[in-house]
């Protein structure tokens, strides 16, 4: 099992840069693997230097270059919130701007969506607690630069809190379906936000802060942005094979 070191390295290690590639068809299973020998190694390393100091962001940071793209030194302790899951309240909201990103995260990708939305990407871990969740979360803004879409993939070991957070803050309501749970809001009888909670498809019992992978899309209802591409396809493959 492991230490709460060991365990804060890894969780701030996929801030940096793993979930970037973690839900990247290309780089996936790379990512996935070298992730895995990693924490092996990390394992046997002597942390008896004492306390806390392993969790000082000024302390120098393993690497791991065989990842494709990712750093592990100077970990961007920006993308931690403090506040635990509890302060996602703050991150998921419309008013948020690109300025107010650039100046809370260190690290911002610059990507497109599929309906002429430009998107702010940055990497997300709330904690180290089983409930706290760790990802790829973007923004995505309009040419008025007037923010439309939120999108979070990661993972999480219980859901419970996000579940609460995100069905109090947007109206998101449980709907019947097979996995961990699918929950969904609409506007005009379409769905314009979805939380989709799949079990993981190997569940280690030493890992459980990975028990279980998190889809949130959120839009601004009213204004003409539905679900994505991917988040549709989703919904819709899993209607077609009866899970939803």
């Amino acid at each position: 099992m492991f230490g709460r070191p060991i365990r804060f390295l890894v969780l701030v290690g996929a801030a940096v840069g793993i979930p970037y590639a973690w839900f990247n068809q290309d780089f996936a299973p790379s990512v996935k693997t070298k992730l895995q020998e990693w924490t092996a190694a990390l394992k046997q390393k002597d942390w008896s230097i004492g306390g806390d100091a392993a969790l000082e962001p000024s302390k120098t940071f393993l690497r791991h270059d065989s990842l494709p793209g990712v750093s592990f030194a100077t970990p961007d302790t920006t993308s931690v919130l403090t506040g635990g899951i509890g302060e996602l309240e703050q991150i998921l909201q419309f008013n948020v701007t690109p300025d107010w990103i650039m100046r809370r995260w260190s690290r911002v990708s610059t990507i497109r969506s599929d309906t002429g939305l430009d998107g702010l990407r940055v990497a997300l871990v709330t904690g180290t607690n089983v409930e706290d969740i760790a990802g790829s979360l973007t923004y995505y803004f309009d040419n008025r630069h007037q923010l439309r879409r939120i999108t979070f993939d990661g993972l999480t070991g219980d859901d419970r809190q996000l579940v609460n957070l995100v069905s109090q803050q947007f109206k998101l309501r449980s709907e019947p379906a097979l996995g961990a749970g699918l929950y969904i809001t609409r506007w005009n009888g379409k769905p314009t936000g979805v939380l989709r909670i799949a079990h993981a498809p190997v569940v280690r019992a030493r890992r459980p802060h990975e028990r279980l992978e998190v889809m949130l899309e959120l839009n601004q209802p009213g204004i003409g942005y539905g679900l994505s591409v991917h988040a549709q396809e989703t919904l819709n493959l899993d209607h077609l094979t009866n899970r939803w």
